[in-house]
């Protein structure tokens, strides 16, 4: 395969994740869920003025989405556009490590058409859920479980499969019988 072929390749590749982020920024601004990203944001809130979670807050899927954001209310202003558009960020960056691994145990070929069809049937975020969050700690951990490395990427890899869990606590039952 030339080299120009795999140049295409990763430009196509980052042009899907560059407009993934594009999309998901638009649908961020032009189209405000008030219902879902209201949720998270409440939470955020509630969390922030000291309230407990599980006891005061009512959480549905697990504390990480509101330990996340809450960390990033350091750096930046947390609102409904946001939440939506970190959340559609993680979600191109999980594209990215999925084309790595994808690659890494197959061919550039078949993760491109992967990545491809997966961006065809999902572009962006449309909810920000936690899922996107914990689906990026899941690809991680594939990442780092692949890695050559095992001594070092197998602690990396559990703290990864960690953080699902508490991004998704209901994927606890998940993983479990997976392992």
């Amino acid at each position: 395969m030339s080299e120009k072929y795999k140049i295409f390749i990763y430009f196509f590749v980052l042009a899907l994740i560059l407009s993934s982020i594009y999309f998901g920024y638009d649908y961020s601004v032009y189209n405000q869920d008030y219902h879902h990203t209201f949720f998270i944001l409440s939470s955020i809130i509630d969390y922030d003025k000291g309230l407990k979670l599980f006891e005061e807050i009512f959480l549905q899927y697990g504390p990480g989405q509101i330990f996340f954001f809450n960390f990033l209310g350091n750096f930046i202003k947390i609102n409904l556009v946001s939440i939506s558009f970190i959340t559609s960020i993680i979600y191109a960056l999980n594209l990215y490590i999925l084309f790595i691994i994808f690659k890494k145990i197959s061919s550039i070929h078949i993760s491109f058409l992967l990545i491809l069809i997966i961006y065809l049937i999902h572009p962006y975020s449309i909810y920000p859920w936690p899922d996107y969050l914990s689906g990026l700690c899941i690809t991680l951990f594939f990442y780092f479980i692949l890695n050559d490395n095992l001594r070092f990427s197998i602690y990396i890899s559990s703290i990864f499969l960690f953080l699902s869990i508490i991004f998704r606590s209901t994927y606890i039952l998940n993983i479990l019988f997976s392992i």
